[in-house]
């Protein structure tokens, strides 16, 4: 609830910053779908008000939105050629309220996905292990997703919220702020960094595991099977995890780690008031 009340806080001071400069348009409630003629894009990137989007893997590419008729002249969507990046964006200096914003993306490869603003959107059908794949957030938008890459990065800054079902052979999670992640993954290798109050939940299987956690973050792990597990932890952080074979785990300040399973080999260090303890 503590958390709810300060996310809620930094939202409305952040709205209220952005109402005093620009000048608020409210849409008419005349909603009309319209289809952009672009192509030759694998990355996309969203800046935009409250809104819903969908991404979706396809043979050819289709770009349509659904949103109140007065506003589209308000709206920027373009693709910049030499990223091969789809851009969509409310102008500059405006803030938009539209009754109803809803993208729809169709493409056959998407490489990289980067949010910002406050847009709810979902990620399907992209399973290509040979190719890499980035989901970036940024504000209080989220991704929902299932995919495969060779490579999935996964970065949340401010307090967005990611829900992942990957399968990759790398997987990076970074979280800043007080930002949300669950993930369920298959993976060889997955490395997490998490500060601030971000909170980070995983479930599946890899066969190696690093997290660094810092600040009052958390990782809760329990549910992810493990061969090794190397975690750094400092200040009030917390990690939860089940290690099969070797555990590795330095603990500074007050953080803690509980951890499941019987490592044959184990290197635990804790000081000040931090404490490493196993859960029967």
């Amino acid at each position: 609830m503590k958390k709810i009340t300060v996310i809620m806080g930094i939202f409305c001071i952040l709205t209220l910053a952005n109402c005093v400069s620009a000048k608020t348009v409210s849409g008419n409630t005349r909603v009309e779908t319209r289809t952009f003629d672009l192509k030759d894009f694998d990355s996309i990137a969203f800046y935009l008000p409250s809104s819903e989007a969908d991404i979706i893997q396809g043979d050819e590419y289709k770009v349509e939105i659904s949103l109140d008729s007065n506003l589209f002249e308000f709206v920027d969507i373009s693709v910049q050629q030499l990223e091969k990046k789809l851009t969509l964006i409310q102008k500059r200096n405006t803030q938009l309220k539209p009754s109803l914003f809803k993208i729809s993306v169709t493409m056959p490869i998407l490489k990289s996905l980067s949010i910002a603003g406050i847009t709810k959107t979902a990620v399907s059908g992209f399973h290509n292990e040979n190719q890499p794949l980035s989901l970036n957030i940024s504000g209080i938008s989220s991704i929902t997703a299932d995919v495969s890459a060779s490579t999935i990065k996964a970065d949340i800054s401010g307090i967005g919220n990611i829900n992942l079902k990957a399968k990759s052979k790398k997987c990076l999670f970074t979280i800043s702020g007080s930002g949300e992640m669950t993930a369920d993954i298959n993976s060889t290798d997955t490395d997490s960094t998490i500060s601030g109050r971000g909170d980070l939940y995983l479930k599946g299987k890899t066969e190696k595991c690093s997290f660094t956690v810092s600040g009052s973050a958390k990782i809760k792990a329990f549910d992810l099977e493990t061969e090794e597990a190397v975690c750094t932890i400092s200040g009030l952080g917390k990690v939860e995890i089940n290690a099969k074979n070797r555990l590795e785990a330095d603990v500074s300040g007050s953080g803690t780690v509980r951890y499941a399973g019987n490592p044959q080999h184990i290197n635990l260090h804790s000081s000040g008031m931090g404490s490493i303890k196993k859960i029967e």
